[in-house]
């Protein structure tokens, strides 16, 4: 869970930096590409409530971090702009479900302590 969300903060504060230092566009173009991340995790929660459905949680969330790992190899292995806001949207994509499906993991995971099983994203996410 720490790691879904750290990925997910990391991207939003960083990627307009990136894509203006390494890739190289103007801050207004990487201002703009950078939304290609949030719109991915818009993208990949609406679907994902349709994919969980069908696919146990645990075979998705595998298939999310796949995902999550193109996404972040197209990003960062290119210079293109076009490519790395691609990479960008694939990576939203993948990263928009870790956090949901690691919470409800989590739930499962805690039996009968269910109820105390909740807090533990907002640890998580003071740790990362």
């Amino acid at each position: 869970m720490t790691f879904g969300i750290a990925i997910e903060y990391s991207i939003l504060l960083w990627a307009s930096e990136y894509l203006e230092r390494v890739v190289g566009l103007d801050k207004a173009q990487a201002a703009s590409g950078a939304a290609a991340f949030v719109l991915g995790m818009f993208i990949g929660r609406a679907s994902g409530s349709v994919w969980a459905r069908f696919i146990a949680v645990e075979q998705l969330l595998i298939a999310q971090l796949a995902v999550t790992l193109v996404g972040f190899l197209i990003y960062w292995g290119v210079s293109q702009p076009a490519v790395a806001i691609i990479g960008l949207l694939v990576l939203g994509t993948g990263v928009s479900l870790l956090f949901p499906l690691t919470v409800g993991l989590a739930m499962s995971a805690a039996g009968s302590a269910s109820d105390k099983a909740p807090a533990q994203p907002s640890l998580s996410a003071s740790r990362s």
